[in-house]
Order: C-alpha cells, then structure tokens, then sequence
C-alpha cells in the first residue's frame, strides 16, 4: 500500500465511531516487528502482498515473532 492508502484507511477505520483496525502501518512487511510488540498479535491478515516479497523466509520470521501463541496468520 502506498502512505495515501494508509491515511485513507486509517481515517476510515475512525469514521462514524467505527474501529476497524487497531493501527495501520506503512513500512516493510519483512520488518514488522518494528511496529509490534513481540508475540503480541492473535491475528495477522496479509491481502495481496506476499507475490512481492522476495524474502519469503525472513517475510514468515517476522510473523512468527509477532504473534502471540495460537496465533493465526490469513493470507490471501
């Protein structure tokens, strides 16, 4: 996603008293967990975005040191 698309996501997410999403980030999702705190996502959604990521292993490292255990990753 480009940082346009984050902003407008992220003021969708606040809109009409709504929560959709805890945070939006924009960054490099071989780096994720320099936005979450380790082991503390029950949840990682990854839509339309794994096919540009060369690094597959450092890419699925990362997601394994976010979640938390019993964590669940949902791509698409």
């Amino acid at each position: 996603l480009t940082e346009s698309m984050c902003a407008q996501a992220r003021e969708a997410a606040t809109a009409e008293n709504t929560t959709l999403f805890d945070k939006v980030h924009h960054g490099d999702i071989r780096a994720l967990s320099q936005y979450v705190q380790p082991h503390s996502q029950h949840v990682i959604l990854c839509v339309n975005a794994l096919q540009f990521v060369g690094d597959l292993d450092g890419c699925f490292k990362e997601f394994a040191a976010c979640l938390s255990e019993n964590g669940v990753i949902a791509l698409t």
